[in-house]
């Protein structure tokens, strides 16, 4: 590890506490300091057996963020709040970063700061985290702001491209630079899906579902929007048979009351990806499978993420 003192913040010069510490660093004390250290992964599980014991659990789905980021090179190590130490010693905070990093076996610069008071760990623990949409307008990445329900839609669209078979039901979060890379290989079919299937017709996880399908056949996708919005309004606008699978889905959401959480969010994931595969193949439906049953003689039928990640595999859609 090489670690550098900032300028400007006075205060005792490094030092190093014992031989087993690699930081070269005071920890133990109540002058706050700040350095700039070069952290190899060997430092980072050095680092990861100093933590506070009334740290939070871990989040899977955060570390991985988080190496997605390093892999890419898009992590920003060196920047506040950094590594922070309480004034015992302990450090208080990035784990999730710091187990990424060592997953990663990377090394990254980072920003230390020792002696911190109970308060100030206390006051950014509680720092409100924007959203990725938010942080995308925030720093203009588009010439036209991304809303809740987009970055919703573009959160399940990348859950598909990384499932082969379901979609986990765990909490995930997009940063902003998963949010700018997505907007720019999937962005034109993300934007259709949202404006064909509007927000009292369907969540955001239905528009993701009929976006990732749209390019396997773009006519075809498209026909089903239309008519499972008139279907879902009683517009009575367009011919449809009445088991077309468009139509069974606009009704089990009409009959099924709409919840909140990603429990809900994968239901009606599978199902509109049932509903399209059934389309797209000329079938009509009698019931809607949602990939969530028990296996059983309608097992293929009920993996509806599997079809379509295994298509556009197939037709070379990255």
């Amino acid at each position: 590890m090489i670690v550098q003192k900032l300028p400007g913040m006075g205060g005792a010069q490094l030092k190093v506490v014992k031989e087993s510490n690699p930081l070269g660093i005071e920890l133990v004390t109540s002058t706050r300091e700040d350095y700039k250290a070069i952290v190899e992964p060997d430092d980072a599980r050095w680092i990861l057996a100093q933590m506070h014991p009334g740290q939070r659990h871990v989040s899977l789905a955060e570390v991985q963020r988080y190496e997605r980021l390093i892999r890419s090179g898009r992590f920003i190590g060196f920047m506040q709040p950094g590594i922070m130490f309480n004034q015992q010693g302990f450090a208080c905070n990035a784990q999730h970063r710091l187990r990424a990093q060592v997953a990663c076996e990377a090394t990254l610069e980072w920003m230390i700061r020792v002696g911190c008071t109970n308060e100030e760990i206390v006051a950014t623990d509680q720092t409100r985290k924007r959203h990725a949409h938010q942080s995308y307008n925030l720093i203009g990445a588009g010439a036209v702001p991304v809303t809740h329900r987009e970055e919703a839609a573009f959160r399940v669209f990348y859950q598909l491209t990384q499932s082969a078979d379901t979609v986990s039901k765990k909490h995930f979060l997009l940063s902003v630079e998963d949010l700018v890379d997505l907007k720019s290989k999937y962005g034109d079919d993300v934007a259709w899906a949202l404006e064909a299937i509007p927000k009292n017709c369907g969540p955001a996880s239905m528009a993701a579902a009929v976006a990732f399908a749209r390019p396997l056949n773009a006519a075809l996708v498209e026909r089903f929007a239309t008519e499972y919005v008139d279907a879902r309004l009683v517009l009575e606008k367009v011919q449809h048979a009445p088991n077309s699978p468009a139509a069974v889905l606009a009704r089990y959401v009409v009959t099924n009351r709409a919840s909140a959480g990603s429990a809900y969010t994968n239901l009606i994931l599978n199902k509109t990806l049932s509903a399209l595969r059934a389309h797209i193949e000329g079938r009509t439906l009698m019931k809607l499978y949602s990939g969530l049953q028990k296996a059983g003689a309608e097992k293929e039928a009920a993996k509806p993420v599997r079809f379509f990640v295994t298509e556009r595999a197939r037709l070379g859609i990255d």
